[in-house]
């Protein structure tokens, strides 16, 4: 008997995390922000069961070369991740790119990127240990003129920890000046 992984599901760009997986009639379609856009949406999976809109926990099966998401409950042992890594467009230069190596412990499912033009998405579904997401989104600096950012699981990574320096700059800029952080 086979035991099936339960997994929490995640949607990740740079430093904004949002539980969940966004289904559109049963599919998690690749659909970028910036770059060409593309006349058939590539498939990163789809989804067993009909008529859900926000993915929270699942079973993954492998069938050949596609992914396939069953919704399911109980406790989860691992992360399912949708990760949106960008270069920005031209209009947006000052802006830092994201992008993500995966190591070891993170298993890439399937993915799609755009094909060119201003800007540049690559989308990756992948599995890893629980916390990933987090640790990776506590890691982005998401300041102007900050450079492109590759981001690697670190060890030891407190999502609740203090601001960093950039971050802090960021948001005097932003609230004004004497905001407490």
């Amino acid at each position: 008997m086979a035991i099936k992984t339960i997994f929490r599901c995640f949607t990740l760009r740079g430093d904004m995390i949002s539980p969940g997986i966004r289904v559109e009639e049963d599919q998690i379609l690749f659909a970028p922000r910036w770059g060409m856009k593309r006349h058939s949406l590539p498939l990163l999976a789809a989804v067993s069961e009909s008529g859900k809109e926000q993915l929270f926990k699942v079973y993954v099966a492998l069938i050949e070369k596609s992914v396939t998401l069953t919704p399911c409950e109980g406790e989860p042992s691992r992360e399912l991740v949708l990760v949106q890594q960008y270069t920005p467009g031209c209009g947006a230069k000052r802006w830092p790119g994201f992008k993500v190596q995966l190591d070891d412990e993170v298993r890439l499912l399937s993915q799609a990127s755009t094909a060119g033009g201003s800007g540049r998405e690559h989308w990756l579904l992948v599995s890893a240990p629980l916390g990933w997401a987090e640790n990776i989104a506590a890691q982005f600096e998401n300041v102007r003129d900050y450079p492109l950012q590759i981001i690697a699981f670190k060890q030891n990574i407190d999502a609740n920890q203090p601001l960093t320096l950039p971050l802090q700059v960021a948001f005097n800029k932003f609230f004004g000046k004497g905001v407490v952080v």
